[in-house]
């Protein structure tokens, strides 16, 4: 299955720094096995296929602005496969999926978020 990245990501993924992605998966698609085609200008003249690798794991995230109690109005609490994930450990999930640090995360993740983590990795978060 075709995963597009924009292509500041390319050299993240192909150096191994950037080790999954997030996105929604309404229908549930990303099974582990699905062979992943790594590419940039889908549906464009310019797409291009860079990487090929496998879903070796998935898991469920979910990243709230809203309807909890905050303590630091600028961060959202985030949970991965149902389980909270300390403030602290943001910055590893946010440089894991190819950000700099955690505010360029929450920019790009910048409203209430269900969705689910696509690992081409063994790497896989513990609660």
């Amino acid at each position: 299955m075709i995963l597009g990245f924009k292509p500041i990501f390319v050299p993240k993924i192909l150096e191994g720094s950037k080790i999954h992605t997030i996105r929604r998966d309404l229908p549930d698609r990303w099974k582990v096995g699905n062979k992943i085609h790594f590419a940039t200008g889908i549906r464009t003249k310019n797409y291009n296929q860079f990487h090929l690798g496998e879903c070796l794991g998935t898991q469920k995230i979910e990243i709230i602005y809203t309807n909890f109690e905050v303590i630091n109005f600028d961060c959202p609490m985030i949970t991965i496969d149902g389980n909270v994930i300390p403030e602290t450990f943001h910055r590893d999930l946010a440089r894991n999926d190819g950000f700099n640090n955690e505010l360029e995360f929450y920019r790009w993740f910048d409203q209430d978020f269900m969705g689910k983590i696509i690992h081409w990795t063994n790497f896989k978060y513990q609660a």
